[in-house]
């Protein structure tokens, strides 16, 4: 993610929830490193040279939905909002999580998923490090087994088009969310359904070009393509607006 925002310069950059994990936090207590740090300090550059920042609050950093509506300097956090494109379309912004059923009803459910999504990252982190070694591409363990399950695949087609109807109510033409982990871009009844994905597995983005066009960064890719060209920038500045 470090490497992804020193590479752009937006105007506006979404933050779409769950960038710091609090119930991690309530569980082992915080954890902080280096790395951290130089994330904020990029983020509060962007902001420094004139990059707008509307941070939308999460599940797992919903300790700052007391704070809503609010501002921190020059950073929002909101609950929701709209962003308008180039093109003069409207964007419904928003974590996602009040669009899932399960999380509203049965949170303690959601807590142990969260536990076993944590075991499944340490499995792929040791994985991935031996299918490095044999100079094997990334390969995730976790996603592939959310894609594969029937549930898991009922469950996301449902909270894409609950969300994509609350989209249309509030009359806008697309959506951008994150919450599900799923990265895409696709129509959904005449919505423009855009998931940002995730920063611990997918490592993808929403960005808006200066034309207005909505597009889905996949990071993996991209630095596979660096790799095999020898390219020493993995992005080129020109987006105006950015979702991670």
């Amino acid at each position: 993610m470090l490497k992804f925002l020193r590479s752009v310069e937006p105007q506006h950059l979404y933050l779409v929830g769950d960038i710091v994990d609090a119930w991690k936090w309530s569980r082992s207590g915080i954890y902080w490193n280096d790395t951290y740090s130089l994330i904020i300090r990029r983020i509060l550059g962007m902001m420094k040279r004139g990059t707008r920042i509307t941070y939308i609050a999460g599940n797992h950093d919903e300790f700052l939905r007391k704070f809503i509506p609010n501002t921190f300097g020059h950073i929002r956090i909101l609950d929701e909002c709209i962003h308008e494109t180039a093109k003069g379309e409207k964007l419904l912004i928003t974590h996602g999580d009040s669009f899932d059923a399960l999380m509203l009803k049965m949170k303690w459910l959601y807590f142990l998923g969260d536990m076993g999504h944590t075991m499944a990252l340490w499995v792929n982190e040791r994985y991935n490090w031996i299918r490095k070694l044999l100079r094997l591409p990334y390969w995730s363990v976790s996603l592939y087994l959310k894609r594969n399950v029937k549930k898991a695949a009922n469950f996301v087609n449902d909270f894409e088009h609950f969300i994509a109807k609350y989209t249309k109510e509030k009359g806008c033409s697309g959506v951008v969310c994150g919450h599900i982990h799923t990265p895409v871009i696709k129509n959904i009844e005449g919505i423009t359904y855009c998931n940002c994905g995730d920063w611990v597995e997918s490592c993808t983005a929403i960005i808006e070009t200066h034309d207005g066009d909505i597009e889905l960064i996949d990071y993996h890719k991209q630095l596979a393509e660096i790799e095999r060209y020898h390219i020493t920038e993995p992005y080129e500045t020109y987006h105006s607006n950015v979702s991670p």
